[in-house]
């Protein structure tokens, strides 16, 4: 039983350490003058489907390059939450975030 646990723990570590959103070229500093800002996240095994958005006092643009990657444009300064939801082959959703403040370029 103990050997169990142990095994699921570390599978649910170690799917949680390798999923997460990076910053991909340029990264930080991100302004709101029209660049386009990389994100992506690691294919995730047994997902079906890659859903991406943001929250934030401003508005994007969001340019898919592929389902694990995509391209941002921010259109105001402010702090923007970049939320990747993955949809896995159960029909379970798993959500990844990663907040990122954007400011006017001086």
């Amino acid at each position: 039983m103990k050997k169990l646990l142990l095994i699921l723990f570390l599978s649910f570590t170690s799917t949680c350490i390798y999923a997460q959103i990076r910053i991909d070229n340029p990264g930080p500093p991100f302004y709101s003058n029209g660049d386009s800002y990389g994100f992506s996240i690691n294919p995730i095994p047994g997902a079906v489907s890659y859903s991406w958005s943001t929250q934030g006092l401003g508005n994007t643009l969001i340019f898919y390059a592929s389902d694990t990657l995509i391209d941002i444009i921010f259109l105001a300064p402010g702090s923007y939450d970049i939320i990747c939801v993955v949809t896995m082959s159960d029909n379970t959703q798993v959500e990844y975030a990663i907040n990122v403040g954007v400011s006017e370029e001086d």
